[in-house]
């Protein structure tokens, strides 16, 4: 875990549950909670950590790239079985836009081997947590993709 999530953690706010989380949602709507935002500044400073300025087309790509690794590493460890499984999961699981096909689907219409490549310079940038799986990694020197386009 994060050390940032692990002091977030210890707040005590989980989420909805518990009525605050990194949102406090003791309200009509749901406002960045005060609490966890201290904890944040307060992690930023001690960690000299400045703003950064990222487009969102960098900040989707970071997290697509990530969803993609992870899902990818699922098909790798045998827990789902087929591309298509995944998708599914992932449209009626988490929301996924379906009119994209999936997020193996997605990750074929950005190009394996892009996603790799990403992945390989955010695990250089950031650390190991953007490692790319092996199955990216073979996929990308077979030229392979997880449907046939």
């Amino acid at each position: 875990m994060h050390p940032l999530n692990e002091r977030v953690y210890q707040t005590g706010c989980y989420g909805r549950k518990t009525g605050a989380g990194w949102f406090d949602y003791s309200g009509e709507k749901p406002v960045p909670n005060p609490k966890v935002v201290g904890v944040v500044q307060n992690y930023l400073k001690e960690n000299g950590i400045g703003p950064k300025t990222m487009t969102s087309k960098d900040m989707m790509d970071r997290m697509m790239a990530r969803a993609i690794n992870e899902a990818a590493f699922m098909i790798q460890e045998g827990i789902c079985d087929r591309p298509q499984d995944m998708d599914l999961a992932m449209i009626y699981g988490t929301g996924f836009p379906p009119y994209r096909g999936g997020i193996l689907r997605y990750a074929d219409a950005w190009g394996v081997g892009n996603v790799y490549q990403h992945l390989v310079t955010l695990e250089k940038e950031h650390g190991v947590r953007f490692k790319p799986c092996s199955l990216l990694k073979e996929m990308t020197e077979q030229g392979k993709t997880f449907y046939k386009i």
